[in-house]
């Protein structure tokens, strides 16, 4: 989200933008995002965990070293991201590249979504057998 917002604002020359399994949550119901906080308003430290989990899967990969105080505000700001077409267009028409990685196995993001999304707009990477974090 923060890279789209940069290229979009910046005068820096960018070739290319890459979205790594980009949080799109606009699929998303109101009552799973106020589920997403209300789980981590009850308890960050279970919340992180299961979070964590769903990022890794479907590898072994152990993420705990990446277990970080998330912010409320960061957390709404995240699920209630609205990618917009016509920022996308506007990156375009800047004469950027756009590439977005996805993942079949994806348990955080509905990457089906995701693709059908951002096909239109971007070169896409979709790997059938990784998960989140687009590892094995």
């Amino acid at each position: 989200i923060k890279a789209l917002e940069f290229a979009l604002k910046t005068k820096t020359r960018i070739d290319l933008l890459q979205l790594f399994s980009p949080a799109f949550f606009q699929d998303r119901s109101l009552i799973f995002k106020q589920e997403q906080v209300n789980s981590l308003q009850a308890n960050h430290k279970l919340y992180m965990k299961q979070f964590l989990q769903a990022c890794a899967y479907p590898s072994s990969i152990n993420l705990k070293s990446f277990q970080a105080e998330i912010k409320l505000e960061d957390l709404e700001y995240l699920l209630n991201y609205q990618w917009n077409e016509d920022k996308l267009e506007q990156i375009l028409a800047k004469n950027i590249r756009l590439e977005v990685f996805l993942a079949a196995k994806d348990k955080v993001i509905n990457a089906n979504k995701a693709l059908e999304f951002f096909k239109p707009f971007a070169k896409i990477f979709y790997f059938k057998p990784l998960g989140h974090i687009l590892q094995s």
